[in-house]
């Protein structure tokens, strides 16, 4: 929440955040509390949210990106993760994808708290779609 503020300060327009300079930061502040190698790959278009749709969203990312590192990566391999947010027609599709050993659940059953926030912050507040894949990689999606 604080980049979102500090991301604010910043701006010319105190109610929009340019979104492809807020993940490369999110991921930079989270990554600087592990120690691991990373291959990141960002592929996102010039999008600015307006800050009742900047918070949920940065939540969400945090959340993912957080858990990314935390049980995706380890020290032993080459840890890979890809952002990407795009505006497409009158939505945006935003997903996160690392190359961890992902999991098996029903997202809209999870248990655990942070997976019980994605959920709800994607289906309530943005009033999106949330998709979860656990194919070659482990991918959230949200249309919003």
């Amino acid at each position: 929440m604080e980049l979102i503020h500090r991301k604010l300060y910043e701006s010319t327009n105190l109610n929009l955040i340019s979104f492809q300079e807020y993940i490369p930061n999110l991921v930079k502040q989270i990554s600087s509390t592990y120690n691991y190698d990373i291959q990141l790959k960002f592929n996102i278009d010039e999008i600015y949210l307006d800050i009742q749709t900047a918070m949920p969203c940065g939540l969400v990312l945090n959340e993912i990106i957080t858990n990314s590192f935390k049980y995706a990566f380890n020290e032993n391999k080459i840890n890979k993760l890809e952002l990407s947010m795009k505006k497409i027609n009158k939505e945006y599709h935003l997903s996160i994808c690392d190359n961890g050993p992902g999991f098996d659940i029903n997202l809209s059953s999870a248990s655990t708290l942070g997976l019980k926030l994605i959920y709800s912050i994607s289906k309530l507040q943005l009033k999106g779609e949330l998709i979860y894949s656990n194919d070659k990689y482990s991918k959230f999606s949200i249309i919003f």
